[in-house]
């Protein structure tokens, strides 16, 4: 194997063990646990993921999540796609913002809390 073909191996490697390493922390691994079931409406975790959406993300998603210059997330279809609040966080974390992937992983749960708040509206 050449140079180039190590260096892809090795950076697969190390994508692959970041984002265990994300899954982990998101899922509780490391004390800070993100809770499967239902989202109440009224908790801090979804309040949180409000006001940090109204300043983070409503300029591109919309100030409800029903889109703008970035995709719609209040739609029956991000209600089938993303069913995992663990998921959508580690996506949030990896991607989100789009220009700078900066939030923090707590940041993360709150908006995917409150994202999956949204599901109880009529879309």
């Amino acid at each position: 194997m050449d140079r180039r073909g190590w260096f892809t191996v090795v950076g697969g490697l190390v994508v692959a063990l970041g984002l265990a390493f994300l899954v982990a922390a998101l899922s509780g691994g490391f004390g800070n646990p993100l809770p499967t079931g239902p989202v109440p409406a009224g908790s801090a975790q979804v309040s949180r993921g409000a006001r940090l959406f109204a300043a983070r993300c409503a300029s591109c998603h919309g100030v409800r999540g029903e889109g703008g210059t970035a995709p719609a997330l209040d739609t029956d279809l991000f209600r089938r796609t993303y069913r995992d609040r663990r998921e959508v966080a580690a996506y949030i974390k990896l991607n989100m913002p789009l220009d700078r992937p900066d939030l923090h992983y707590s940041q993360a749960a709150d908006l995917a809390d409150y994202l999956f708040s949204l599901r109880g509206r009529p879309s």
